[in-house]
């Protein structure tokens, strides 16, 4: 029914958007604590970004923009809104990288 889909643009997908933003976060988190650089999430999401504009044209009928699911329409956030969302959270995630690798230097010389 069409209240039932609208209902689902309107409420869940934005949900569904920040849990994935907060995923994101958790995971960079998890990154970092096991000594892997934050950073390279950045590179990650910016070659997928590519990936994404290459394959762009051999996607279904979804709600398009540019040849990309518009955002309003999709589960995720957009490849660019992870990207400068991670950015900004490098300097919460940095110390616990910077932390973990000083360990390990500690520990193995």
């Amino acid at each position: 029914d069409m209240g039932g889909s609208v209902a689902s643009y309107a409420v869940e997908l934005p949900v569904s958007r920040k849990n994935e933003l907060e995923a994101d976060r958790t995971g960079l988190r998890v990154c970092a604590r096991a000594g892997y650089n934050p950073r390279e999430a950045e590179v990650f999401f910016a070659n997928f970004s590519k990936a994404e504009e290459l394959l762009s044209g051999k996607a279904s009928n979804e709600a398009r923009i540019g040849g990309r699911v518009a955002s309003w329409g999709s589960t995720h956030p957009t490849t660019a809104t992870r990207i400068k969302k991670l950015h900004d959270l490098e300097a919460e995630v940095m110390p616990i990288y910077e932390a973990r690798k000083a360990k390990k230097r500690k520990l193995w010389g």
